[in-house]
């Protein structure tokens, strides 16, 4: 499934600052002319954490992005079988 950075706006709570916020940051990582991340595979929001599958130019990435304060933790992968596994995993509920 291929999500794009616009739908997260869709899914957080905007009137809340902390996660517009957190949603800027995470269109900052996509955008511009080098983007750290290349592409979002996939996104769902654990608690209070949105978990990202991300793409980069090295390979892929779990991207923790909190939604209570601006914060992001991720774990880089060598490929996206493996990426997709480490991912499952930390959007089990």
């Amino acid at each position: 499934m291929r999500t794009h950075v616009a739908s997260i706006a869709a899914t957080l709570n905007l009137a809340d600052d902390i996660q517009r916020k957190v949603c800027e940051v995470i269109r900052r990582f996509h955008t511009g002319r080098k983007p750290f991340f290349t592409r979002m595979l996939d996104v769902q929001i654990v608690g209070d954490e949105l978990v990202e599958l991300a793409e980069w130019r090295d390979g892929y990435s779990v991207a923790r992005w909190s939604l209570t304060e601006i914060k992001v933790t991720w774990r880089d992968l060598d490929n996206l079988q493996s990426a997709r596994v480490f991912f499952s995993a930390a959007t089990r509920h």
